[in-house]
């Protein structure tokens, strides 16, 4: 009915087969594994987990990561040893709590009426707006992995 009343205000016509159509949404964007690393084997990037893409932070998380993951894969690779694998799954736990802030603006845009609001208080409010960017977006660690990559480029 939603639909059929879009489609009447828009002056567009109503398919007689849309009151007998399914629809379905999309699931959750965001995905986490809980393990990350086994016997020989790292897992980072998205393949790792991910927050809903809107902030546009998942390719600094990845660089970090890969730039973390650079001497304990090194090891891994010279001689394997079980704790390699637990420092990263440990490391992975400790980024995942971080990325809270995106989990909770992809919880906040899936409800109109808080976002709506949060909304009318930023715009009233503005200075509140940079403590919430500064959880997000933190411009000094994007130049410290930006700088640690290309100081280890070959």
């Amino acid at each position: 009915q939603t639909l059929a009343a879009i489609l009447i205000a828009s002056h567009l016509p109503v398919p007689p087969s849309l009151h007998h159509t399914h629809f379905s949404g999309t699931p959750l964007l965001t995905r986490r594994r809980k393990v990350v690393a086994a016997e020989r084997l790292f897992i980072l990037g998205d393949a790792a987990g991910y927050v809903e893409p809107f902030t546009g932070e998942g390719i600094t998380w990845a660089i970090q990561a890969a730039i973390r993951l650079a001497p304990l894969a090194a090891q891994g690779a010279a001689r394997w040893e079980p704790r390699l694998a637990g420092q990263w799954n440990q490391y992975h736990r400790r980024q995942s709590r971080q990325r809270l802030a995106c989990k909770a603006m992809a919880a906040l845009l899936r409800h109109p009426a808080l976002c709506s609001g949060a909304l009318t208080l930023l715009d009233r409010a503005p200075m509140l707006a940079s403590p919430l960017i500064g959880l997000i977006h933190h411009p000094r660690t994007v130049s410290r992995t930006l700088d640690r990559l290309v100081e280890t480029a070959p």
